[in-house]
């Protein structure tokens, strides 16, 4: 920022004449990974990735902001996701919930009970002001287990056709959206069914119960293929996922209800125009929880790679393992390519295509739509996960919003020995 101010430029124009002296002066940040003509470069300013920054500029333009305040607001957040894992594994059933609050400045923690210390010294660590919430009656996992219990029972019901479940850390209240399969006749009939399918009561007092009926369209699959990005063709289309491996092997990945659409198991995977080709895939695993499912890899070999917006692949390092409210990601999918959204919701439950799919994490906008499934939703080099749903709409929202199933679940998706590719 400094030297684009002297300089009297844009702040992107001197990212990108300082990304091509370091390219240029040090072979090393592109010397270690295969396809490094096609790949951005290993290129670290101020201590933010290059990758980072890349997206930073993405959120910058959907928000409606500057630069330079995407940055001041949102670089910090990468740093958040170790923090925000090390709370919830250490108090499971104390953690109530993390929020980022105040467009990117502050962070909100919250526990059923007492605050641990251990928590606010860990805090701490982080750039950003952090409110911790003590006492607030349940915990975190509490909500999951209730939700996903009541989920559970709506969804044996044949006259529904779609359910949607949320719950929201701030009030305990966990939201659900219900479509019959046969046409309300009117209010009062909507009114009956909500009255006979709310369910009981749970039985920590803190938690409660909301249900709604509607006729509108709820989860639609965004059906299509997908490898870090690319294309996926036969009986469907869908946008390709993360590549996995065990170690020795490795597998493209999808979303499950791709599989459902695509009856043979069978998938043309290809690359983006300016890498070119393609390669058959055939169906491996599938998960019977999760929206997630795995393809081989054909005559092409699995790499870290992922496609971020057309034809601009880049490496994947790690991936995220504790998704936080109020967090900024970014996707790209072969219908709406690249784009960034908040999460607004953790661990919800979706039922659409006749399964149930959980732990699905909720976006605040509909940036996804059909053929994106299975896409990649990634910030810098971290993987997330795997595009899943667009909802049209959720309670009180009218552009609805997409959802995007985890990429930490892998192993329990589709075996212990499976994981994200990574560095």
């Amino acid at each position: 920022m400094r030297i684009a101010k002297e300089n009297k430029e844009d702040l992107s124009s001197a990212i990108d004449r300082y990304v091509a002296q370091k390219v240029a002066a040090d072979p090393s940040v592109t010397a270690n990974n295969p396809d490094r003509e096609s790949v951005q470069p290993d290129v670290f300013i101020d201590g933010i990735p290059l990758s980072e920054l890349t997206d930073l500029k993405l959120i910058a333009r959907t928000e409606k902001i500057s630069y330079e305040e995407a940055i001041n607001r949102y670089a910090w957040i990468p740093s958040l996701d170790k923090v925000a894992a090390s709370i919830r594994k250490t108090y499971p059933e104390e953690a109530a919930g993390l929020a980022i609050v105040n467009d990117g400045r502050g962070l909100i923690v919250g526990f059923k009970g007492k605050i641990p210390d251990d928590a606010v010294n860990l805090a701490r660590t982080l750039p950003v002001e952090v409110k911790f919430i003590g006492n607030k009656g349940f915990s975190e996992e509490e909500l999951k287990r209730t939700l996903e219990h009541a989920h559970h029972a709506l969804a044996t019901r044949e006259d529904l056709a779609k359910i949607a479940g949320e719950y929201d850390i701030e009030t305990g209240e966990i939201s659900f959206l219900v479509r019959p399969e046969v046409a309300l006749r009117n209010e009062r009939d909507r009114q009956g069914l909500e009255a006979r399918l709310l369910p009981s009561p749970p039985v920590n007092p803190n938690i409660r119960f909301k249900l709604t009926v509607t006729d509108a369209d709820i989860a639609v699959p965004v059906d299509g293929y997908i490898r870090g990005g690319g294309l996926q063709n036969f009986e469907g289309v869908c946008t390709s996922g993360f590549n996995i491996t065990n170690g020795t092997g490795r597998r493209a990945t999808t979303a499950n209800h791709c599989r459902d659409i695509n009856s043979s198991g069978l998938l043309r995977y290809n690359n983006h125009p300016t890498q070119g080709g393609g390669t058959d895939t055939s169906a491996q695993t599938r998960s019977t929880y999760y929206d997630i499912a795995s393809y081989s890899v054909g005559l092409f070999t699995g790499t870290r790679t992922f496609y971020y917006d057309w034809n601009l692949p880049r490496y994947v390092d790690d991936f995220g393992i504790s998704p936080t409210i109020g967090q900024r990601v970014c996707k790209f999918g072969r219908t709406t390519g690249a784009d960034c959204s908040t999460i607004d919701s953790v661990n919800a439950t979706r039922t659409y295509a006749g399964r149930t799919y959980h732990a699905q994490i909720v976006t605040d906008a509909r940036i996804t739509d059909g053929g994106d499934s299975g896409g990649p939703w990634y910030f810098g080099n971290r993987a997330w996960g795997f595009s899943a749903a667009k909802v049209d709409p959720w309670i009180g929202d009218l552009n609805g919003e997409s959802t995007f199933s985890p990429a930490y679940l892998i192993p329990s998706a589709l075996g212990a020995a499976w994981s994200i590719y990574e560095r």
